[in-house]
């Protein structure tokens, strides 16, 4: 994968941005503040590159837009069902999962993603 100025500002971007779990529409902002010649297509293009080639996650979500993560090691997610903040959850998931699967189907997992929902302290202590 060639290594472009505007790749490299994407990659800045999504790791200044690692614990908000940015939208394409964050990142484009983000990246426009640095390099406003950065166009809405190079920064969908570079995110799908990004992702396919496994160095970022995308979070997809039926009902919201995607979003992204720069942490590609195994982990869940949490996401507020107030608030809609997203956050890791460091819980090695991949191989409880992948035992199960292995005893119950043929075949091998390659990644998992998990959306745990909730509500976070900051919205119970509002309540």
């Amino acid at each position: 994968m060639r290594q472009t100025k505007q790749k490299k500002i994407i990659q800045d971007v999504l790791e200044k941005l690692r614990y908000s779990h940015p939208t394409a529409l964050d990142v484009l902002f983000e990246t426009q503040k640095i390099d406003p010649s950065i166009s809405k297509t190079t920064v969908y293009r570079n995110l799908r590159e990004l992702s396919q080639k496994g160095l970022i996650w995308r979070i997809e979500e039926p009902s919201s837009m995607e979003r992204y993560d720069v942490n590609t090691h195994s982990h869940a997610h949490f996401k507020c069902t107030k608030c809609s903040r997203i956050e890791d959850v460091d819980i090695d998931i991949f191989e409880i999962i992948s035992t199960a699967f292995k005893e119950q189907k043929e075949g091998k997992l390659s990644n998992i993603n998990i959306m745990l929902l909730g509500e976070c302290s900051n919205c119970q202590k509002q309540d």
